[in-house]
């Protein structure tokens, strides 16, 4: 048989355990919507017979979404999946210019920027896909499908557009 002092600190023990997880639960605010909607509904106001602590409307509630995010949970991974598949398929390709310079390097694979620069501007322009160059930017024609239109890169940027050609040519 269990002393008084034994019951005493199973309670107590036990207590603390519970006001534990009841905080625990009220740091969540879906809990707290589902418990207020609760307290406030007419069901839980006229039918005292149906009335529950607000421990045992929390842990209702706790068990209530842990039900529908198993339930949600594998249709969402799948919904993801597949957006991500689908985007997949699109990899983003090197546009007209960069395809450009991409054979200008396969030509010659130790060409600096300021050469680079120098035979963009060179090239006969009926046959290249360059319109015009500027101070500040190159004018090429691109595709997108079978849509052509003009497209414009900052010269600024043509030092990255070669060391990405001169990293794909290493890469093969």
């Amino acid at each position: 048989m269990l002393s008084l002092h034994e019951i005493n600190e199973r309670n107590k023990a036990f207590w603390e355990q519970q006001n534990a997880l009841t905080r625990k639960r009220v740091e969540d605010p879906l809990l707290v919507r589902i418990l207020n909607r609760e307290l406030h509904s007419l069901f839980y106001r006229f039918v005292p017979e149906a009335r529950k602590s607000v421990d045992q409307i929390l842990e209702d509630a706790e068990e209530t979404i842990k039900l529908a995010l198993a339930h949600h949970e594998p249709l969402i991974r799948r919904d993801a999946l597949s957006k991500q598949a689908s985007r997949a398929g699109r990899s983003k390709k090197p546009d007209s210019l960069q395809q450009l310079i991409i054979e200008i390097v396969k030509n010659n694979p130790n060409i600096t920027t300021p050469q680079l620069f120098e035979k963009l501007k060179a090239r006969p322009w009926p046959e290249s896909v360059v319109e015009e160059i500027d101070d500040k930017r190159i004018d090429f024609r691109d595709r997108r499908g079978s849509r052509e239109f003009l497209n414009a890169a900052p010269i600024s940027g043509l030092k990255d557009r070669l060391s990405r050609a001169k990293k794909l040519l290493h890469s093969r």
